[in-house]
């Protein structure tokens, strides 16, 4: 485990899964419970001492939400299954029982996990991963009975240099999991894009989630009530009908759709792409760039598919925004300073304008004290 450590990078999952390891081992020597909320406590403890940074960080939170959420199911349901797995003196039998178990267990488990991470994926990364039990339900069994087992045959023929025959099925069967992923991977809408929900939605699901798992009474069940009012949050979330970046080289607007659109220009390709995900919208197609092209050229008017009409150095949108192409920004006739903001999302309501900032986003901190935006509308 130290030398797996050493040799992974000792990324956030890896020293959880160390640190756990170390606890259970040393559990089973003394005779004390092995797998409990103490364990992963400690792990979380340790991590946060070494690196504190790293519960803002998606690996962590992930991590151990996909963890504490199978020890809660663990110690909740592994009673029944001790039960059902009980020695009735059949063997015929009981080995059918363990292989169930197996199956059902990879699915159970995997189905569990999933629903743990599942509000993080949403807020991290905009994304919905729909066939990931259907992968891990046919790449389990290869991990579990043919790579493992000749892993661990490999190592010790290693020292004979007898290592080479093992080494190749544990290659083809990473070439079987590799090829079982691509073929997930394409299915259609295999990573179902979704809006990001707010953070306080995200805290909700959070706090519920371990009021849930933590508690062993029965008011452990109103956690589900603040869980639900976290899931309930994406419908608060709204669009914003125009962004623009610092320096005004990049806008995106909505269309008639409510999809995002963004400008024909060489602004960063990092930011559209960050623009487009946290909007869970996908890029325009070629003819359809052709069109907005044409509209932002001056070129055409296509009020159907934009509400756009521009020249060589403005464009209008829907009579209240003017932007200044590479310059700046006009809301209902007031300048907005974009600079000062550092970027901007406009929402429109029908007698007024709603700007949110990035500066205002991002706060003030003793690294990061450049002057605020004078926008307070």
């Amino acid at each position: 485990s130290v030398f797996y450590l050493m040799i992974s990078g000792m990324q956030i999952p890896v020293q959880r899964a160390f640190i756990m390891n170390f606890i259970v081992v040393l559990g089973i020597f003394i005779g004390r419970k092995a797998i409990s909320m103490r364990t992963i406590a400690w792990a979380a403890l340790f991590i946060l001492i070494i690196s504190p940074q790293a519960l803002i960080g998606a690996s962590f939170q992930m991590s151990f939400a996909a963890v504490v959420v199978l020890v809660a199911f663990y110690e909740k349901y592994s009673t029944r299954l001790s039960v059902f797995l009980r020695n009735d003196n059949n063997i015929l039998f009981t080995s059918i029982k363990i292989v169930w178990a197996y199956f059902i267990g990879i699915l159970i488990t995997d189905l569990v996990a999933s629903l743990a991470t599942l509000p993080f994926a949403i807020y991290h990364f905009n994304k919905i991963s729909l066939y990931t039990t259907m992968t891990n339900l046919a790449a389990g069994p290869i991990i579990g009975l043919l790579i493992m087992p000749f892993v661990l045959i490999s190592l010790l023929l290693m020292p004979l240099g007898l290592d080479y025959w093992p080494l190749k099925i544990v290659g083809e069967g990473i070439e079987i999991v590799n090829s079982i992923t691509a073929y997930v991977s394409s299915l259609p809408n295999a990573g179902y894009k979704v809006l990001s929900m707010p953070l306080w939605g995200l805290n909700l699901i959070v706090f519920g989630g371990l009021w849930l798992c933590l508690w062993n009474k029965s008011w452990r069940r109103y956690g589900w009530f603040l869980i639900v009012l976290g899931i309930l949050s994406i419908f608060t979330v709204r669009i914003p009908d125009v962004m623009l970046d610092s320096d005004a080289s990049l806008l995106a607007i909505k269309n008639e759709q409510g999809r995002i659109v963004i400008m024909p220009s060489r602004g960063n390709y990092f930011t559209k792409q960050m623009w487009l995900e946290k909007t869970a919208n996908n890029e325009l197609s070629k003819d359809e760039n052709r069109e907005i092209g044409k509209i932002y050229r001056g070129e055409k008017i296509n009020k159907k598919l934009l509400d756009l009409s521009c020249n060589k150095t403005s464009c209008i949108y829907k009579k209240r925004i003017k932007y200044n192409k590479g310059k700046n920004l006009e809301v209902d006739g007031i300048l907005v300073d974009n600079k000062k903001a550092e970027g901007i999302f406009i929402y429109l309501n029908h007698n007024s304008a709603k700007i949110e900032t990035i500066r205002e986003s991002i706060g003030f901190r003793y690294w990061n004290t450049a002057p605020a935006s004078s926008i307070n509308n």
